[in-house]
């Protein structure tokens, strides 16, 4: 009974067609969502769903998990063409991408994570001269760190543009650069490097404070309404 009840708290947010095409189809496409498209008479959802669940508590709102129970929409499914239980779709910027690996905790983070990472825009000329906000990393690393991805997916959806190089003439617009170092970037006008440790939170907080967006809630989150926002989030 307790495990139950744990599952219900801390379950993916269940969304109907007005939230998906409000954040999917009409959105931004800046907020990575992974959806479970379901329904209860479902036999092989059950333990999916578990997983699923399991995977949006740890990804600590990198990406939204949602759930889709078709059964109160069959419309929907016909219309998106869902011919088969459970089905795992993943959306980024305007960006589709079918899952259908293991159903797995591992399985789901990596894969979450790889999506995210495989859409870190690339700097050009554009970024020098701009009113974005933006936090690049200057590194000569090929690997891109996970703290950069994991912060690119949370704050992408606030406006905040995320990426690295390790071009030194492009470093060079940006006066008392070095390698490696963390900037942030507000506007044109406000800029600064952080020092602080290499750990995820730390930086999150770092980000949070320079650029003004609400403090993280960190850990599992209970299951609730989705939130009216002035950016696409849930």
């Amino acid at each position: 009974m307790l495990f139950a009840f744990i599952t219900c708290v801390f379950s993916a947010l269940e969304i109907n067609r007005n939230q998906f095409e409000k954040l999917i189809v009409n959105g931004t496409g800046k907020m990575p969502i992974f959806v479970m498209f379901t329904s209860p008479d479902c036999p092989s959802c059950e333990s999916a769903e578990m997983s699923f669940n399991d995977a949006y508590d740890e990804i600590n709102d990198t990406v939204k998990f949602v759930k889709f129970d078709i059964s109160k929409d069959q419309d929907f499914a016909e219309e998106f063409e869902i011919t088969s239980l459970p089905t795992f779709v993943f959306f980024f910027k305007n960006t589709p991408v079918p899952y259908e690996g293991r159903r797995t905790i591992n399985a789901f983070k990596a894969f979450v994570t790889d999506c995210v990472e495989l859409l870190l825009p690339k700097v050009d000329d554009s970024w020098i001269d701009t009113d974005e906000d933006r936090v690049i990393l200057f590194t000569h690393r090929r690997l891109v760190p996970k703290m950069l991805v994991h912060a690119y997916g949370k704050y992408h959806r606030r406006d905040i543009n995320f990426a690295m190089t390790g071009n030194k003439t492009f470093a060079k617009a940006f006066p008392g650069v070095k390698f490696p170092s963390w900037w942030f970037f507000k506007g044109k006008t406000g800029k600064m490097e952080y020092k602080g440790v290499n750990q995820q939170l730390q930086l999150n907080r770092a980000i949070e404070k320079f650029f003004g967006v609400e403090p993280s809630k960190v850990g599992p989150k209970k299951a609730t309404k989705p939130k009216e926002t002035a950016y696409d989030d849930l």
